[in-house]
C-alpha cells in the first residue's frame, strides 16, 4: 500500500504543474536589442504586403503612438536601423543637442548591434562621429581595424567628422590597408581633417609615395590648413613645377611668409599678364597688413578685366578692413578704378570708396531707385543696399513701393529690402503677403509676388512673427494666412512655438491653416518642439489633423 502511495506522489506533482503551465499567460520572446513595438501579422488594420527594406511603408497610427511611448534614444536609433536615408541628417542634429548620458546610451544601442552584425552596424558608425562623449570615438576606432573592408571604409568617414589626434593616427595605419577603397577613403578623409597630425601623416606616406598625386593632395590640404606647422610642407614642395608648386605658393602668401610675398611682386611687375593675373590671384589670400597698395597700381593697366577687377577688389578690401595703408593713396587708385570702363572694376572701386566715408558715391543709385526700372534698377539695388548697405535705400524703397503697381519692379524693391539686415523695413514686405491671391500678378520669373515675400522675409522677420501671426488671428484671408507662415518657416530658430500651439489648438481657425501650423513647428528652435506639441494633442479633436501631427512628429522625433 505505501508502495503504491508513493508512486502516486510525482504523478500528481506533475499533473499539479502541468495545470500552471496551462493558466500561466502566454509571453511572447522580447529581444533586449529589438526595437519599439512592430505590428503583429495577426492585427486586422496593417498592410503586410512585402516591400523593399529601404522603402518604409508609413506605420499605422497606434504604431506611432507606441513609438512615442519608448524613450527618445531607441527612437533615433531605429530611424538609423529602419528608416529611409533622407532621415539621417534629422537624427544627427538630434543626437548632437543629446545630453552626454543619452550620448553614451546611443553608443551602446551602437556596439550591441556592431557585436551582432557589424555590417549592418556600419551605417550607425557615421551617426558617432557627431557625438562628443569619449566612447564613441573608441567605437570607431575599433570599428577601423574590423575585418570587413566595408566596415573600415565607414569607420574612416567617422573618423574625418571626428577630426582628432587619434583618428589621424589610425587613419595613418589604414593607408597600407589591403583593399584600395579603404586606402583611397582614408586618403580622403586625412585630406580634410584640420588636426595637423593629418599633414604630418599624409606627409610621411607621400616621402614614402613620392607620387605626383599624393603630393598634389597634400599641397592643397596644407594650402587651406589653419595650423603653421604646414609652412614646411609648402616650403618643401614651392619649387615643383606645374600645379604643385602654385598651390604651394598660395598657401605661404596666405601665412604671409615673406619670401612667397616678395616673389608675388616679381609676378605682379612681369611683363607677362598671365603672370600679372597669378600674382594678383595670391595677393588677395595675404594678410592685408603686409600688402602694399602701390604694389598693385602697375595691374590697373592690365589688358584683362579680371585682372583689373581682382586689384580693384582688393583694393578695396583693404578700405573695408580698416588697414594701416595710407588713405589717400587707396582713394587714389580706388578713383582710378572708378573711371574703368569695365562695370565690374567700377562697382568694386565705389564699394572701397565708399569704405572709406565718400558716402556721395551712393546718391545717383539712391535716385535710380526712385526712377530706374529693369536691370539698371537692379544694379542700384545691388549696390545701395548688399554692398554699401546704406540705410538711406530703405526709405527710397519705401517710397518708390507706394507708388509702383508693376509686380516685377515691386519683386525687386523687395529683395533690395531684405538686404537690409536691421536697416530694413518690413512694411512692403507685410503688404505683399497682404495681397496673397490665387489670381495674384507674378514677377518675371513667374513667382508670385506674396511667395516672393514670403520667401525673402526669413533674412529680416525676426522679431516680427507676431505681425505674421496677426494675419491668423484676424482671419485674413485663406491663402494670406497660409503664405503668413510660409513666411514663419523661413525665420531661422523662430520663437513663437506657444503661439503657434495656441493657434493649433483653436478650433475656429481653418483646418488647412492648421495643419500649416504643424508643418511650421520644425522651424521653432526649441529641442522640446515635439514634446510639447504631444502634450496638447489631446485639446484636438479633428482625426486627420491628429493623424498629420503624429506623422509629422514621427519624421522628427
Amino acid at each position: 500500500m505505501s508502495s503504491v502511495r508513493t508512486l502516486a506522489y510525482p504523478v500528481v506533482a506533475l499533473a499539479i504543474l502541468a495545470g500552471l503551465i496551462l493558466l500561466k499567460p502566454r509571453r511572447t520572446f522580447e529581444s533586449p536589442i529589438a526595437g519599439d513595438a512592430l505590428p503583429t501579422l495577426q492585427d486586422p488594420g496593417g498592410d503586410y504586403r512585402f516591400v523593399h527594406p529601404l522603402s518604409v511603408p508609413e506605420p499605422p497610427e497606434y504604431v506611432l503612438r507606441a513609438r512615442f511611448q519608448t524613450d527618445r534614444v531607441r527612437r533615433l536609433f531605429d530611424r538609423i536601423e529602419w528608416g529611409p536615408q533622407d532621415l539621417y541628417p534629422t537624427v544627427d542634429r538630434a543626437l548632437e543637442r543629446m545630453p552626454a548620458i543619452e550620448q553614451r546610451r546611443y553608443v551602446d544601442l551602437v556596439r550591441e548591434r556592431y557585436a551582432l552584425d557589424p555590417i549592418q552596424a556600419a551605417k550607425h558608425l557615421t551617426r558617432l562621429g557627431n557625438l562628443e562623449v569619449a566612447e564613441a570615438e573608441e567605437l570607431v576606432l575599433e570599428a577601423a581595424l574590423a575585418s570587413s573592408a566595408y566596415v573600415r571604409m565607414q569607420a574612416t568617414r567617422a573618423l574625418l567628422v571626428m577630426d582628432t589626434a587619434r583618428g589621424a593616427q589610425r587613419l595613418e595605419q589604414l593607408l597600407a590597408d589591403p583593399d584600395e577603397t579603404v586606402r583611397r577613403e582614408a586618403i580622403r578623409s586625412l585630406s580634410e581633417m584640420q588636426a595637423k597630425e593629418a599633414i604630418q601623416a599624409l606627409q610621411r606616406y607621400a616621402d614614402l609615395h613620392p607620387d605626383d598625386g599624393i603630393r598634389h593632395v597634400l599641397t592643397r590640404i596644407a594650402e587651406t590648413a589653419e595650423d603653421p606647422t604646414a609652412i614646411p610642407t609648402l616650403r618643401k614642395y614651392v619649387d615643383e613645377p606645374g600645379d604643385i608648386g602654385k598651390i604651394a605658393l598660395k598657401g605661404l602668401a596666405r601665412f604671409g611668409d615673406l619670401l612667397a610675398l616678395e616673389r608675388l611682386k616679381q609676378l605682379i611687375v612681369s611683363p607677362n599678364p598671365n603672370d600679372q593675373a597669378m600674382g594678383i590671384a595670391f595677393l588677395q589670400v595675404a594678410p592685408r597688413e603686409l600688402v602694399d597698395p602701390l604694389w598693385v597700381e602697375p595691374l590697373l593697366m592690365n589688358p584683362f578685366g579680371d585682372t583689373r577687377r581682382d586689384a580693384v577688389e582688393l583694393l578695396a578690401k583693404m578700405a573695408l578692413s580698416k588697414t594701416e595703408a595710407p588713405q589717400d593713396t587707396l582713394a587714389r587708385l580706388l578713383e582710378k578704378g572708378a573711371s574703368d570702363p569695365d562695370a565690374r572694376v567700377l562697382q568694386a572701386a565705389l564699394v572701397g570708396l565708399y569704405a572709406l566715408g565718400r558716402k556721395d558715391v551712393a546718391e545717383p543709385y539712391l535716385k535710380a531707385i526712385e526712377a530706374a526700372d529693369g536691370l539698371n534698377l537692379s544694379n542700384a539695388l545691388e549696390l545701395t543696399t548688399h554692398l554699401f548697405e546704406d540705410p538711406r535705400a530703405a526709405g527710397a524703397i519705401r517710397e518708390r513701393w507706394a507708388r509702383v503697381t508693376d509686380t516685377t519692379t515691386r519683386a525687386l524693391l523687395l529683395i533690395g529690402m531684405s538686404n537690409l539686415g536691421e536697416n530694413a523695413d518690413i512694411e512692403p514686405l507685410l503688404d505683399a503677403i497682404r495681397g496673397a491671391d490665387v489670381d495674384e500678378p507674378r514677377d518675371a520669373d513667374g513667382v508670385p509676388l506674396s511667395f516672393r515675400a514670403a520667401q525673402l522675409i526669413g533674412k529680416i522677420g525676426k522679431g516680427h512673427e507676431a505681425r505674421l501671426l496677426q494675419f491668423v488671428r484676424d482671419r485674413a484671408p485663406l491663402l494670406v494666412q497660409l503664405r503668413a507662415l510660409d513666411a514663419i518657416r523661413g525665420i531661422p530658430e523662430t520663437e513663437c512655438l506657444e503661439e503657434l500651439l495656441d493657434l493649433l489648438v483653436d478650433g475656429t481657425v481653418p483646418l488647412e491653416v492648421r495643419i500649416a501650423i504643424v508643418d511650421t513647428l520644425p522651424a521653432c528652435g526649441a529641442d522640446d518642439t515635439f514634446e510639447r506639441l504631444l502634450q496638447r494633442a489631446d485639446e484636438i479633436e479633428d482625426r486627420d489633423l491628429g493623424q498629420h501631427i503624429l506623422r509629422v512628429a514621427a519624421g522628427h522625433l
